[in-house]
């Protein structure tokens, strides 16, 4: 019997060791990032302790929108998270220098056309007015008005993908068309059907969220204005901002949490994550980029031991 009550009080002792010992790692999410992302997430190939002798860490994640997540992080609710903060936008509590952002990916919007269309690049203007509703010239515009003198006479069509949670045409309507509304004359429509259609017509130009593999359709280079360079939406162009139909999206921590969270991160920034964005229409970081930030905060522990 006593040693029955040995036993009990030894169990007893170790689960409160490892209740104690057990810290739960609380992060939120952008309701933006695709569901695979999740699931990737609670993987069980997922490990958050840097060694076999590391404080055991279990992970509560969700998602959610900016501002709460903001909150939350900001109240010491959450540890990290991942969320969107649109070009331009003013959040100076997280200008903190106790407060460290690297980024994550890019949501983007890419101008698709039929692959004979000989036009290579397009300026903003030039788009405003085929998409715009408040365009100062006529939006009904041929290719010929662009100076494609050989190719179709046909009036320009517009078209756009709708996606059931994406943002690809509001961020074209704010970055593009300075949030100015969509002409009437744009159609809407799934991307299979988008892709048809241009297919199907030469004077055709849609927004996609996405570069298509479709080998009938080609992506066009986009400039700020005639005196600009024309840059297209590759990763490295998105990174550096030259590409600038963009909404970033950063991982946000607290610099003294760098230590217990640097597993985490590494994985947020490893290749397998970056293939899930790839395939969810988002825009990972370049490898390279990935790997030197994992570097720098490595090097940062270490200088900081």
């Amino acid at each position: 019997m006593r040693f029955l009550i040995f036993i009990k009080v030894l169990c007893a002792f170790f689960f409160a060791y490892f209740v104690a010992s057990a810290q739960e790692t609380r992060m939120a999410y952008s309701d933006l990032i695709p569901n695979d992302f999740q699931k990737f997430l609670y993987n069980d190939t997922i490990s958050l302790e840097k060694d076999s002798n590391a404080e055991i860490t279990t992970l509560s994640a969700y998602k959610s929108g900016s501002l709460p997540m903001i909150e939350d992080f900001l109240s010491d609710r959450l540890d990290i998270c991942v969320l969107a903060l649109p070009e331009g936008s003013d959040f100076p509590l997280l200008d903190d220098d106790k407060i460290v952002k690297i980024p994550f990916g890019y949501k983007s919007s890419v101008v698709v056309v039929n692959e004979e269309n000989p036009i290579s690049e397009i300026t903003v203007d030039q788009l405003a007015n085929i998409f715009s509703s408040s365009s100062k010239t006529s939006n009904l515009l041929s290719w010929r008005d662009l100076g494609l003198s050989s190719f179709s006479t046909n009036s320009i069509k517009a078209y756009a993908v709708k996606e059931n949670n994406g943002i690809s045409a509001d961020l074209f309507r704010f970055s593009v068309l300075s949030e100015k509304f969509f002409n009437s004359t744009v159609t809407f429509d799934v991307e299979d059907n988008v892709k048809r259609l241009i297919i199907q017509d030469k004077a055709a130009v849609g927004v996609f969220p996405n570069i298509p593999e479709n080998s009938n359709l080609k992506v066009l280079f986009v400039a700020q204005d005639d005196e600009s360079i024309a840059y297209g939406p590759s990763i490295e162009n998105l990174y550096y901002s030259d590409y600038f139909i963009r909404l970033p999206f950063y991982i946000v921590y607290k610099l003294r949490d760098s230590d217990r969270l640097s597993p985490l991160i590494s994985t947020l920034l490893s290749d397998s994550v970056a293939d899930i964005l790839d395939n969810n229409d988002f825009f990972p970081l370049p490898k390279v980029i990935r790997e030197k930030l994992i570097i720098d905060i490595q090097l940062y522990l270490q200088e900081n031991e």
